[in-house]
């Protein structure tokens, strides 16, 4: 129950966010994103089933809008990640664990275009980005008749690849609902593994393909400078 009761004050806390747009040529948001993340993984001689990661916490983009007019303009943006891949029925070291979770919090920029009324709220933009992991962190479920969580860690660890390209596209709507999503198209894991973590040179595929959500709070209020442009013309007699 309580469980519950934080995902949904996290939930809320994530989708009414901190960012704002405005009709200024440069501004800023950090709209905290809940993330749905579906995993690509293949095994050689282990048939696993791909499972759905749904986080809401250490999602943290920090992103500068550069209005280039009304209607185009750029999105280079800074950002702290929490992105995994989950499976069930996956056999590691010959032990077939009932579920697997694997995170990784990663740093990282990116860089979009974006397109469509801006003074209006309305846009669309596509872009690419690169991650470096920092943290990676493990969990294996026993099957249920042993009801056992190994969980595992380590700071820069060789068991992910030194960095993760993506690339993205989205839309943002008039009353504030920006969705994303994003495809990891290559390896999220170290192929040549074979550690602590597991023998990693049998996962022939672990890419990520992931849907983000957040609310940027409109507000058009004019800057000051476009209020002195906007005021009548006087006339001296």
């Amino acid at each position: 129950m309580k469980k519950h009761i934080i995902f949904i004050a996290l939930l809320c806390c994530s989708l009414f966010s901190f960012g704002q747009t405005n009709t200024k040529k440069i501004y800023f948001t950090n709209a905290p994103e809940l993330t749905f993340q579906l995993a690509q993984m293949e095994i050689a001689n282990n048939d696993i089933s791909n499972g759905l990661r749904v986080t809401y916490l250490l999602n943290l983009p920090y992103t500068a809008h550069i209005n280039c007019g009304k209607y185009f303009g750029f999105m280079p943006s800074f950002n702290i990640k929490n992105i995994g891949l989950k499976t069930k029925n996956e056999q590691i070291d010959t032990i077939e664990y009932a579920k697997i979770k694997r995170c990784m919090i990663t740093t990282g920029a990116s860089l979009a275009i974006k397109f469509g009324m801006l003074q209006k709220g309305l846009w669309a933009y596509t872009g690419a980005g690169i991650d470096i992991p920092l943290l990676y962190r493990q969990k294996k479920y026993e099957p249920s008749k042993n009801n056992r969580v190994i969980k595992e860690s380590d700071w820069f660890c060789k068991a992910t690849e030194n960095y993760i390209p993506s690339a993205f596209v989205g839309i943002q709507l008039p009353k504030g609902l920006n969705l994303k999503a994003t495809y990891y198209f290559q390896n999220l894991l170290n192929n040549t593994y074979n550690g602590s973590f597991g023998d990693y040179t049998k996962i022939t595929k672990s890419e990520l393909i992931t849907i983000s959500a957040s609310i940027i709070i409109p507000d058009f209020k004019l800057s000051d400078i476009e209020k002195k442009h906007q005021q009548p013309a006087t006339t001296e007699l």
